[in-house]
């Protein structure tokens, strides 16, 4: 991994935000789909940054990294 990419990913860490966690589920929308989450947050409305329940998703974050890569 390049150093661009490694602070890319140390990033998205760090923010632990909905879009890059697995328990993420979407349809139309996106929804949060960890009930201890929901439980403590009274909602399934995702948005949160610095979630407790955070577990990162390597496929998609892998996606995104390759398709930042391919741009340049």
């Amino acid at each position: 991994m390049t150093p661009e990419q490694v602070a890319a990913v140390r990033k998205i860490y760090e923010e632990r935000g909905c879009p890059y966690c697995a328990k993420l589920r979407s349809a139309v929308s996106w929804w949060c789909g960890s009930e201890e989450a929901i439980a403590a947050r009274h909602t399934a409305i995702p948005g949160v940054v610095h979630c407790l329940f955070w577990h990162p998703d390597k496929l998609y974050i892998r996606k995104q990294l390759k398709a930042e890569n391919d741009k340049k």
